[in-house]
């Protein structure tokens, strides 16, 4: 009986999926309800009714893991790669590119990367020239010398200069709990302020101050009871400092 046999072939298939060899959402349950139906019809046996029974068992339980699979691909923010695959083919770079900048939430990003330098280094390569209109120039650099500890002793103590800007912190904030950030590093020539932003990054590091990140600003905030801090725990913060703003 064709019936019948097709009847086995659901049950034997049903099992596959049980034993996780074959994907649950590949079982046609419309045709499979059919054959069942047109199986009961001819049903004439105790045991023509128990296989009914078995097979009809046997989709249930497949429909069990369908749900199971769904709620695990659900908690998981699953997404099936074909049609995510088909989704990013269809947008334009402009679209990629935003959909980017939205969702990336990089945990190193404090220690590597900062919004003001990605808009730098994006204006810095739409405005570069291309290779081709680039006039060769003989360049009359020299090579670079090796610094040692003679040459760096001749400038002003590190240590003094944390300390010095450090004490010039404390008085800027008074009762204050924070300063500007740049207000703090800036200066009337570019140089100056280079400096005290290299110097500041020091007091930093080394828990003389911390940097407090509100919105878009930065701010400063001044140990006042300085404790040592364990070194494993500095982190870098780039800064990136135009010449017009200085």
């Amino acid at each position: 009986m064709k019936i019948k046999k097709a009847v086995l072939d659901i049950i034997k298939t049903c099992k596959a999926v049980e034993e996780r060899r074959l994907n649950p959402f590949l079982i046609d349950f419309l045709s499979s309800i059919k054959i069942l139906r047109k199986y009961l019809a001819l049903c004439k046996t105790f045991k023509d009714y128990c296989l009914d029974g078995k097979a009809l068992n046997a989709l249930s339980k497949v429909i069990e893991l369908q749900n199971a699979q769904l709620l695990f691909q659900s908690s998981k923010l699953y997404v099936n790669p074909e049609i995510l695959k088909r989704k990013i083919y269809s947008l334009s770079l402009e679209d990629l590119t935003n959909v980017f900048l939205k969702s990336w939430h990089p945990i190193i990003e404090m220690e590597q990367l900062t919004l003001q330098s990605i808009i730098n280094g994006l204006s810095y390569w739409r405005n570069f020239s291309p290779y081709r209109k680039i006039k060769i120039v003989k360049s009359n650099s020299k090579a670079p010398t090796i610094v040692n500890g003679k040459t760096l002793r001749k400038n002003e103590n590190l240590s003094s200069l944390m300390v010095k800007l450090w004490k010039e912190m404390i008085e800027l904030t008074g009762e204050k709990e924070k300063i500007d950030y740049w207000m703090f590093i800036r200066k009337n020539d570019f140089s100056t302020t280079v400096k005290r932003a290299y110097v500041t990054s020091f007091l930093i590091s080394y828990g003389y101050a911390f940097l407090i990140k509100c919105g878009d600003k930065l701010y400063l905030s001044p140990n006042k009871k300085f404790e040592k801090i364990n070194y494993n725990e500095q982190v870098s913060f780039p800064i990136s400092i135009k010449k017009e703003e200085a």
